[in-house]
């Protein structure tokens, strides 16, 4: 039947007392039910408009049977009763359990002389009516109406838990303002997304009106990316939530993190200076982002292979040992790490430098940026001195590690002729820490050509 028949027969049948006070109209299409809803308010001159959702005791609560009676009864003789659709898709498993509502209205009996009518139209629901109703009672079959055709549009329903209201702004919160405006949030946008904390009780449906639940942040995560290898137990519930409000399905998920770090190109270098005023949260997106990638290198090493987030900076200063005999070309990155990070040279560092057979290699993984390390390595070119090494080699070894000692171990090469042989074993003895008699290096010095103390090195 057309909506037009439909009005018609309605309007005949409202002169005919009926034991049967429920008239139920299906249509598949949502555009039909708006104009069938526009004519149904226009039936009779009395005809009363009921929203099933002005009978929610709270924001995010189900309609309530005594409350959705007493207004029928206040209503008079013709009741439209809006939104039982919406409801049987929220509240299926209460009509198959104790709590019927709308088998209440739809078993419903009056007096045999009684004009009273409860229309309600119902948008892609005859699959819920089928599922609750098995055998239709001979007396009620011309009690049922429907509209002809069929709708190709799919329209999609996510019952979220509340954890996603931070996430889906644009999601209705609670069952009440759902079931109050749905039509209207349908004709203007297909797929919706409906925030309740009664989303365990909804059951999935597929029909021209899909419904799905989500109540797993992560599983909508990895639902949205490419990324199958994320596993869940990486982050918690708190940290997949700020990807999930950051992510968009025009970007990968590492660009995602790039954009909640704010960097616009991902360098290991450049986030790891920021690594000790980051936050817990931007060390974990950092963490994350190394295991996402295919990143190479030192740091993307340890980032990797860390047991914990908290280990991390310990990891980076003394993984260096175990690496460097199968990984000696990481000893730049290294060196570029303890720059941005300035760990503390401690007699645990110290130690370890010692276990290296080779001074060059301790050498290798110094920056100098503190006196501790400053000490370690003159300690270091005194023993290469000891092992043979010439000054001028030693000094060339810490030209650019350590230039103001580098100065001071080549100075002797600036000094006049007559003063040369002995500061280079003056400086060559005072760095290797022995004391021998250098008299025969002592020449006869004019000390009027010099106008006053440490000329000759300033």
């Amino acid at each position: 039947m057309t909506v037009d028949e439909i009005i018609c027969s309605l309007k005949a049948d409202a002169l005919v007392p009926s034991r049967f006070p429920v008239r139920l109209i299906f249509t598949e299409s949502l555009i039909e039910y708006k104009k069938l809803v526009d004519q149904l308010k226009n039936i009779t001159d009395k005809t009363a408009i009921i929203n099933i959702g002005d009978s929610c005791v709270g924001d995010d609560k189900y309609p309530a049977q005594s409350i959705l009676d007493s207004k029928i009864t206040q209503s008079g003789d013709s009741v439209v009763l809006l939104s039982m659709s919406e409801y049987l898709r929220i509240g299926m498993d209460r009509e198959l359990g104790t709590q019927k509502l709308f088998m209440s209205l739809w078993e419903r009996q009056q007096s045999e002389a009684s004009l009273r009518r409860i229309i309600i139209p119902l948008f892609s629901a005859k699959d819920l009516f089928d599922r609750l109703i098995s055998k239709i009672d001979p007396r009620q079959t011309d009690c049922i109406f429907m509209v002809d055709g069929k709708s190709s549009q799919r329209y999609d329903l996510i019952f979220c838990a509340p954890c996603f209201e931070s996430i889906f702004k644009d999601a209705t919160i609670g069952i009440k303002a759902w079931l109050l405006n749905w039509d209207k949030l349908l004709v203007a946008n297909p797929q919706q997304k409906i925030i309740t904390t009664l989303f365990a009780r909804i059951q999935k449906t597929a029909s021209s009106v899909f419904v799905d639940k989500q109540d797993d942040i992560f599983s909508y995560l990895k639902s949205i990316t490419n990324e199958t290898g994320l596993i869940q137990k990486w982050g918690t519930d708190e940290q997949w939530t700020i990807l999930a409000k950051a992510h968009t399905d025009a970007t990968e998920l590492g660009s995602t993190i790039d954009s909640v770090l704010k960097v616009s190109k991902f360098d290991p270098i450049i986030v790891l200076s920021r690594w000790k005023t980051m936050t817990a949260d931007d060390r974990w997106l950092t963490w994350l982002r190394f295991r996402l990638t295919d990143i190479k290198g030192y740091i993307a090493y340890i980032f990797r292979n860390s047991k914990s987030i908290n280990a991390i900076e310990k990891d980076l200063q003394f993984g260096i040992f175990d690496l460097l005999a199968e990984h000696p070309e990481w000893i730049d990155e290294y060196r570029a790490v303890k720059t941005v990070l300035t760990p503390p040279t401690t007699s645990e560092y110290i130690s370890r430098l010692e276990s290296l057979e080779f001074g060059k290699m301790r050498l290798s993984l110094l920056t100098c940026d503190n006196h501790e390390e400053k000490t370690y390595a003159i300690k270091i070119a005194s023993e290469m001195i000891r092992a043979g090494n010439c000054i001028k080699s030693v000094g060339k070894a810490f030209v650019t590690l350590y230039p103001e000692f580098a100065f001071y171990l080549l100075s002797a090469d600036k000094l006049p002729a007559e003063l040369r042989d002995y500061f280079a074993w003056y400086i060559q003895k005072k760095v290797e820490n022995r004391y021998e008699n250098g008299e025969g290096l002592i020449s006869v010095i004019n000390l009027e050509k010099y106008n006053s103390r440490n000329s000759t090195i300033t």
